[in-house]
C-alpha cells in the first residue's frame, strides 16, 4: 500500500490509527484552532506554525510531550508578542480548564523577564475572571511575579540578562540547535550544567550551541594568538567561552569524553571538535593517550573513531595536540592551519619549551631562585645560588605555594622535553633515510637558538658537501677535532654511504671516546656494496610473520596481519622481496612463517641499504642454525656484545663452520676495541 506524501487529518486527532504513519501526518490549521485534543505522537511535526496558531496549542494542548515541545518552540519567539496571544485564547473560553491556566503560568515564569509588567497584570485579571484561584495564589506567591507586576516598563530593559540578549541578537533557536545535536548522536538531556564565573548557570541552548560552533567546518577568521597563526573559534562563541570558569569548562567537556572511541556512535565522534577546540593541555594529554587505542585490526589508524580525533586534533593549540599530530605524520597540516611550514612550525613552537638561550630557566621558591638546567645528556640539574647543585628541586626552606607551583611547571617541562625528544629523534631518523636537506639559516635557528635541538644537534653527524661536522659547547668541528665553520650551503644528516671510510671511523671513534649515545644508530650504520646484494641474499631464509610487524619507520610495511583476512603480507620502500606463506589464512600468526624469495631494488638509496640491514638482523638467527658461514658477511651490522652471542648460539646449535667464522671475524676486527654495548638513546 502507498501512503500520499503527507497526509492531512480533518476527523478526530485525540488518537491516531496505528496503520498510519505519523511522520506522514501534517494536523490541520482547523483543526489546531478547534482546540479539540491532538495525539502527542504528532507534536515534533509543528515547527513552522505562526505564533497565532502556536497560542491555540498552548491553550489547549496541556499532554506533557506537547508542553515540552511548545516551550521549546517558544525559546525562539518574540515571548511577548505570544503571550498577547495567549491572553486573547483565555479570554475565549467560557471556563479555563485548570490544566491550560498552570500552563500559562508555567509560560509566564519561564519568560517573565521577556513580558511586560502590563501584560502581566493582564493575566492576574484575567484569571481573577475565570476564577483560576490555584494560579492567583501562585501569581500573589511568587517573587519574580510580584516584582514584575509592581514594577515600570523602564525597568524590562535592565532586567533582560546577558545570555537572554545573546540569544537573541545571534538568532539562537532552540529547536534548530536540538537538531543540529543530533549530529553528534547526543539529545539535550545529554548537556550537563554549565555555569560562569560568577556562579550563574548558561542557559542549555547556549551550552549546545557552543558544541555546534566548534563544529568540524571551522570556516572562521584567523587571529594572531602566542606569535603564531592558529585557527580562530566563532568569535561569538570566545565571548561566552571568557565568561566561563576555566574548571567549569574543562568539566563540562570532560563530560562529553565518554561518547568518543570505539564504544560509540560514529556520530559522537564529531564531538571530538568541540572537545579538542576548548580543552586544556591536561584533558588532551589524556585523550591523546587513549586515541591509540581507537585503531582497528581491519583499518589501522585510519579507523574512522582515530581518523576522526586524528582530524579534531589540529584545532587544539595544545602541545599534547602538537606531538599527536607529529606522531601521525600530519604536523603539515596543523602548521598550515596556522599559516606557517612544518619544518618551521616544529623547529620554534613544538620544540620551544621555555628555556633561555643558554638552556635554564628560573624558579622562584621565596627563600630562594633556582635555575633548572639542560644537561650535555638532556637530563636537567638545578643550579643553586651558594654554587652547589641539586637534582631536585629543593623543598627545605621554600615557600609551599610557590614550591608547589615551580615544580608543576618543571614536571611539565620535563616530560614535554621527553616527548620532544623522542618527536625530533623520528624525524631526524626520517631524514637520515631520506636525505632531506634545509637551508642553512633554517638549520641554524633550529639547532643553535633553541637550547634543546642545539643538545640533539651535538649527537648527530651533519653534511654540507662532502664535508661533515658536530656541534659542541664551542661551536662545529670536523672528524678530525678541526674547528669547522657553516657555510650558507644546504645542511644534511650525513649518512656512512656517502662519506670517506676513514671519516666514518673517526666519528665512531668520537662518539664512543667521548660516550655519546646518538638518537639512532647513524654512524654505525652498515654500509653495503650494492654490488655484493644478490638476488638470492635472503632465499630461503624462513622468518615469522609476526616479525615484519612494527617496522614501518624501518621502511618495511605488514599489512592485513592482524585483520584475519586473505589478504596479508609486507611491502617494502624503494626494494621488492618475495615470499611464500606456510597458511593462505591467518587465524593465528604464531608459529606462521614466510620462506623468503628473490630480493631486488632498481636504485641503491639510503633507504635500501638500512632495510638490507635489518633484513640481514632478521635473518641471522635462520643462518646461523643452519650452520651458514656467510653469516659472517653481516657482522659489522651488530655490536661485540651481539657477536659473542651470536657466538654462543652457534655453539648451542652445533653449527661449526659458523662458529669458526665468528671467532675469527671477532679476533681479527675487535682484539682490543672497546666498543659501547649500545650505541643509541633509549628516547
Amino acid at each position: 500500500m502507498l501512503w500520499f506524501k503527507t497526509i492531512i487529518f480533518i476527523g478526530s486527532l485525540s488518537k491516531i490509527p496505528g496503520n498510519i504513519p505519523v511522520d506522514k501526518i501534517l494536523v490541520s490549521d482547523d483543526a489546531i484552532r478547534s482546540g479539540e485534543k491532538i495525539d502527542p505522537k504528532v507534536a515534533q511535526n509543528i515547527n513552522n506554525q505562526n505564533d497565532e496558531l502556536l497560542s491555540y496549542l498552548l491553550a489547549y494542548q496541556t499532554a506533557k510531550a506537547w508542553k515540552q515541545h511548545l516551550f521549546d518552540l517558544m525559546q525562539d519567539r518574540e515571548k511577548q508578542t505570544m503571550f498577547i496571544l495567549i491572553l486573547d485564547r483565555l479570554r475565549e473560553m467560557d471556563k479555563v480548564p485548570s490544566a491550560t491556566a498552570a500552563q500559562v503560568l508555567e509560560y509566564t515564569k519561564l519568560f517573565i523577564n521577556e513580558l511586560l509588567s502590563e501584560s502581566v497584570r493582564e493575566l492576574h485579571t484575567v484569571f481573577t475572571e475565570k476564577k483560576c484561584k490555584k494560579q492567583l495564589k501562585e501569581m500573589d506567591e511568587d517573587a519574580n511575579i510580584q516584582r514584575k507586576m509592581n514594577s515600570s516598563e523602564s525597568d524590562f530593559v535592565a532586567e533582560k540578562t546577558f545570555y537572554e540578549t545573546f540569544i537573541q541578537e545571534h538568532n539562537i533557536k532552540t529547536i534548530s540547535i536540538k537538531e543540529d545535536i543530533k549530529e553528534f548522536g547526543i539529545t539535550f538531556d545529554d548537556i550537563p550544567a554549565l555555569t560562569d564565573k560568577e556562579g550563574k548557570e548558561i542557559p542549555k541552548a547556549i551550552a549546545a550551541w557552543l558544541l555546534t560552533v566548534h563544529g568540524s567546518n571551522f570556516n572562521y577568521d584567523y587571529s594572531l594568538i602566542g606569535g603564531y597563526q592558529e585557527p580562530g573559534s566563532c568569535p561569538e562563541a570566545q565571548e561566552i567561552i571568557s565568561r566561563i570558569a576555566p574548571d567549569a569548562l574543562q568539566e563540562f567537556v570532560r563530560s562529553f569524553i565518554m561518547y568518543l572511541g570505539i564504544t560509540g556512535h560514529s556520530k559522537n565522534m564529531y564531538l571530538a571538535y568541540p572537545i579538542c577546540r576548548c580543552a586544556d593541555e591536561e584533558t588532551m594529554a589524556y585523550l591523546t593517550s587513549q586515541a591509540p587505542k581507537w585503531s582497528s585490526r581491519v583499518s589501522g589508524n585510519d579507523a574512522p573513531p582515530l581518523l576522526s580525533f586524528r582530524q579534531a586534533c589540529l584545532y587544539s593549540n595544545t602541545r599534547s595536540a602538537m606531538l599527536f599530530a607529529e606522531r601521525y605524520h600530519e604536523l603539515d597540516k596543523y602548521a598550515e592551519l596556522r599559516g606557517i611550514d612544518e619544518d618551521t612550525f616544529r623547529d620554534m613552537y613544538l620544540s620551544d619549551i621555555g628555556l633561555d638561550t643558554q638552556g635554564g630557566k628560573e624558579y622562584d621558591l621565596g627563600n630562594q631562585i633556582v635555575t633548572a638546567r639542560l644537561q650535555k645528556d638532556l637530563s636537567f640539574l638545578f643550579e643553586l645560588p651558594n654554587g652547589k647543585t641539586a637534582k631536585s628541586l629543593p623543598k627545605k626552606g621554600a615557600d609551599t605555594d610557590k614550591y608547589e607551583a615551580a615544580k608543576k611547571d618543571f614536571d611539565e617541562m620535563k616530560k614535554a622535553a621527553k616527548k620532544i625528544l623522542k618527536s625530533r629523534g623520528n624525524v631526524l631518523f626520517e631524514d637520515f633515510l631520506s636525505g632531506k636537506n634545509r637551508k642553512a639559516q633554517a638549520w641554524k635557528d633550529a639547532y643553535i637558538n633553541n637550547p634543546l635541538l642545539r643538545n640533539i644537534a651535538k649527537i648527530v653527524v651533519w653534511a654540507q658537501g662532502n664535508n661533515t661536522f658536530v656541534l659542541t659547547d664551542n661551536g662545529a668541528i670536523d672528524c678530525n677535532g678541526q674547528e669547522y665553520t657553516i657555510t650558507d650551503e644546504k645542511i644534511k644528516i650525513a649518512h656512512p654511504m656517502e662519506m670517506d671510510k676513514a671519516d666514518v671511523t673517526a666519528w665512531q671513534k668520537y662518539f664512543a671516546d667521548n660516550n655519546l649515545k646518538q638518537p639512532f644508530a647513524q654512524v654505525w650504520e652498515p654500509v653495503r656494496d650494492p654490488a655484493q646484494v644478490k638476488e638470492n641474499r635472503y632465499e630461503g631464509c624462513r622468518l615469522e610473520v609476526y616479525q615484519f610487524s612494527g617496522k614501518d619507520k624501518h621502511g618495511i610495511h605488514a599489512y592485513g596481519v592482524h585483520a584475519y583476512s586473505d589478504d596479508f603480507g609486507f611491502e617494502l620502500d624503494d626494494c621488492e622481496l618475495d615470499y611464500e606463506c606456510d597458511t593462505c589464512r591467518l587465524d593465528e600468526i604464531k608459529g606462521v612463517y614466510y620462506t623468503l624469495g628473490k630480493f631486488s631494488f632498481k636504485k641503491f638509496t639510503r633507504k635500501v641499504n638500512h632495510i638490507i640491514t635489518i633484513l640481514d638482523k632478521m635473518t641471522v638467527s635462520d643462518r646461523i642454525v643452519k650452520d651458514d658461514a656467510s653469516v659472517v658477511e653481516q657482522m659489522d651490522s651488530f655490536t661485540v656484545a651481539q657477536i659473542i652471542e651470536f657466538i654462543s648460539m652457534a655453539q648451542e646449535a652445533g653449527a661449526v663452520n659458523v662458529t669458526a667464522a665468528l671467532l675469527e671475524y671477532r679476533n681479527n676486527n675487535y682484539p682490543d676495541y672497546n666498543v659501547m654495548d649500545e650505541f643509541v638513546l633509549d628516547w
